[in-house]
């Protein structure tokens, strides 16, 4: 019987060790899918996230807990059902931006189309009008007919507002001190600027109404003038 063994010397954070040369060589080998592991979502959990990749959207509209190893398990033994999350997610792929909202340049997502991220509540709204099988799962799920997810969109439009806010503030600003400078020497002369700066930003596509326009001169106002001259 041959006695010989290989033992490999390695070096880590404490010093140096000996390993058996089998254990070193070896990658370990990933767990083999089971059908086990195709389990029913943690709709909880999902309903406070909100979103999700469109690739987990569509598995969470088969009522099935999105994962690689999910996946893994649905093609090895439910190759029918795997056909169905492919025909899904190509048509979500596909539609994604277009029948219903991605959150672009999301801190997670990944590099195709599939890791894009979508609200669950819009996914829903897009795949009920398809009659997918399992979507009242998701329904449910989701508390969709009693407590559903606070819709991101209205936070995203009221972000987007704030920007363009922003933006604008820096567009009468910028106005103000190119074209009119003498306007400066008091608020009331700056809000003769009413008609050139609503004239300026319909350029831009936007369109404000007067009072908008005077909110926006007297924060202008604010931002140039120092508080001893603006309070006299």
């Amino acid at each position: 019987m041959n006695d010989e063994k290989t033992l490999v010397l390695k070096h880590g954070e404490r010093g140096f060790s000996i390993v058996s040369g089998e254990l070193a060589e070896s990658p370990k080998k990933k767990d083999a899918p089971k059908e086990s592991d195709i389990c029913t979502p943690r709709w909880a959990h999902w309903h406070q996230r909100k979103l999700a990749r469109i690739r987990d959207a569509v598995m969470l509209s088969m009522n099935i807990e999105p994962s690689a190893v999910a996946r893994a398990a649905l093609k090895k033994f439910r190759p029918e059902q795997y056909k169905v999350y492919l025909d899904r997610l190509d048509i979500s792929m596909t539609l994604a931006g277009w029948d219903f909202k991605i959150y672009e340049d999301h801190l997670r997502e990944g590099d195709s189309a599939g890791d894009k991220y979508v609200a669950l509540v819009e996914f829903y709204s897009f795949a009920k009008p398809l009659e997918w099988s399992e979507l009242e799962f998701m329904r449910k799920g989701l508390a969709l007919d009693s407590n559903p997810p606070k819709p991101l969109s209205l936070q995203a439009e009221n972000s987007a507002a704030g920007n363009r806010v922003s933006t604008l503030q820096h567009l009468v600003i910028g106005i103000i001190q190119m074209y009119a400078p003498d306007a400066l020497s008091s608020e009331a002369s700056l809000l003769k600027l009413k008609t050139p700066i609503r004239k300026a930003t319909e350029k831009t596509g936007l369109k404000l109404d007067p009072k908008t326009i005077d909110e926006h001169l007297k924060n202008a106002w604010g931002q140039m003038v120092p508080p001893s001259k603006s309070s006299e």
